[in-house]
């Protein structure tokens, strides 16, 4: 599959559209969140500066409806935040929830954009922290997007990321291929392509050095990288409640070149393939597990 077939309007019609019941359903996304917050290079630099009480200037790639900005807040309370998304309904809801949290608005900008564009053309603006979780797989380039954000970081910034690897919900690619072989129809890739994490450590090596960092990102967790794996799982009640979570974060299939047309005998194998063969741990429901990548280096 060609990452770069993702049908951009798509994805920012089905996230402007779930955007005010989003955070109901986005469990793997609140956990990426936190996962990412847990990153012992990230929170070493951000205890320092909240010691120090330095301002600090923060860019959120994706930002979604700030479920990662929330929880930067919890450490760097007073920082000064630029909120970066696709989808306008998403940003007032990230808005709303700083304002919320106490943040000024006078700490908060909003910039309503393409990502990879606007990496690409912005020139000015410089950040301390950049940040993007869940929000890579949407990207046509992501290592040219890592190098983009690269060159926005001031010395001695970090810049962390929380990514889907591939695996992610496999029970599920599994259980609708088996269904295509089923209806004797070849089978089908569906949902988005991901890099694996050392395509995404390799990204990362590359824009760090390629900005003549002084601190030169190594391939094991020195102190100035961190790269690790982990494996997320999550139960549904059946079938139909993990495809209506899956929809309802707006993560449907958004490629340019979709595959065939869902029928309704297609729907009953596939349920059938999933349910016989990734019950839950009480056997009555079923599991889907997403594999996950953390990366952060500083420059």
């Amino acid at each position: 599959m060609n990452i770069e077939q993702i049908d951009k309007h798509t994805v920012k019609k089905r996230f402007s559209r779930h955007a005010h019941e989003y955070d109901r359903y986005a469990d793997v996304q609140k956990d990426m969140a936190q996962e990412l917050m847990e990153i012992p290079l990230l929170l070493q630099k951000l205890r320092q500066w909240n010691h120090n009480g330095q301002s600090v200037k923060v860019l959120d790639i994706g930002c979604g409806t700030g479920l990662l900005s929330l929880r930067l807040l919890e450490h760097i309370p007073h920082a000064r935040i630029t909120l970066l998304d696709l989808s306008e309904p998403m940003l007032k809801e990230a808005m709303r929830k700083l304002l919320d949290s106490g943040l000024p608005a006078s700490h908060i900008q909003v910039v309503e954009a393409d990502a990879e564009a606007w990496l690409k053309d912005e020139q000015d603006s410089a950040y301390d922290v950049i940040l993007s979780s869940a929000a890579l797989q949407w990207f046509h380039k992501p290592g040219m997007a890592l190098e983009q954000a690269a060159k926005r970081l001031r010395p001695g910034g970090v810049l962390a990321a929380a990514a889907f690897l591939p695996g992610s919900l496999y029970e599920l690619h599994d259980s609708c291929a088996k269904a295509d072989l089923a209806l004797g129809e070849s089978v089908q890739e569906r949902g988005q392509s991901y890099l694996s994490l050392k395509e995404l450590q390799d990204a990362l090596y590359k824009a760090i050095n390629s900005n003549h960092s002084c601190n030169k990102i190594k391939t094991n967790n020195s102190p100035a990288s961190y790269a690790c794996s982990k494996s997320l799982q999550y139960e549904y009640e059946d079938v139909h409640e993990l495809l209506h979570h899956i929809r309802r974060i707006g993560a449907g299939n958004a490629l340019s070149s979709r595959p065939h047309t869902v029928s309704r005998r297609w729907l009953r194998e596939m349920t059938l393939c999933y349910e016989q063969q990734y019950s839950g741990t009480t056997g009555t429901k079923v599991r889907a597990t997403y594999q996950i990548g953390l990366l952060a280096a500083t420059r």
